[in-house]
């Protein structure tokens, strides 16, 4: 059985811009070679969606709501966390131009999503959206202690059997290192 297609027709929308409301189940989503891993929902999701015509384009004003996973930054656990997001985007149907077009974008094209085609998946939106909300660094918790830099072992279940004084191997060979007129 294939993934579900959550299509939204942009030539659909009326001039009084229109309504949607999808549930993302954790089944639904197709990770993305690239991204495997990065983030998944953990369970059921909702997206709401308002697009709002403005000539040939749209005003996406969304809501996506529910729990993800994502993997730690520092221990490389995976844990859940809740995503409550607002955003906004801007998009645009594909022009009737020759494939040789040369197009000029201006300064507010830069905050538009060209459409190839008329049509958008809401999964794509919404893993967009994820990807986008994820944080400079995930972290199962503040005090995460992470994975040893030698050995590889993780830090919060217990310390590890390498020496504490080693230090990061790309400074090993300044400890050899000695001052003029250092003294041992």
């Amino acid at each position: 059985m294939g993934v579900p297609m959550k299509r939204i027709d942009l030539t659909a929308i009326p001039e009084t811009g229109q309504h949607y409301r999808f549930r993302i189940d954790p089944e639904d989503w197709r990770p993305v070679e690239e991204e495997e891993g990065a983030v998944a929902p953990a369970g059921p999701m909702e997206f709401e969606a308002e697009i709002q015509r403005a000539g040939r384009r749209m005003i996406l004003n969304g809501h996506l709501q529910g729990r993800i996973r994502v993997r730690c930054d520092r221990c490389l656990k995976r844990f859940e966390r809740d995503v409550d997001t607002r955003f906004r985007t801007f998009l645009a149907l594909p022009k009737e131009m020759g494939a040789e077009a040369e197009i000029e974008l201006g300064d507010e094209d830069l905050e538009v999503e060209f459409t190839p085609e008329e049509e958008i998946d809401a999964l794509d939106l919404v893993r967009e959206q994820l990807l986008l909300e994820q944080p400079m660094k995930n972290l199962c918790s503040e005090s995460c202690k992470g994975l040893c830099s030698s050995c590889g072992a993780d830090l919060n279940e217990g310390a590890c059997s390498c020496s504490s004084d080693q230090g990061h191997p790309a400074f090993r060979k300044l400890e050899a290192l000695k001052i003029k007129g250092e003294q041992d």
